[in-house]
């Protein structure tokens, strides 16, 4: 998930300070799409 997200799996300084929980609420909240590391979703719209 780390990998995926780009988020470290504790920081303390989010709301949600734990990964599992974070990605947890935005797929119950339907926003999978946010879950991908931004950087990575750059460099994968220039290749395309």
């Amino acid at each position: 998930m780390k990998i995926v997200s780009g988020r470290v799996p504790v920081d303390c300084s989010q709301p949600q300070a734990y990964l599992i929980d974070w990605l947890k609420s935005m797929v119950a909240k339907q926003k999978v799409s946010f879950i991908g590391d931004p950087i990575c979703q750059k460099c994968l719209l220039r290749k395309k």
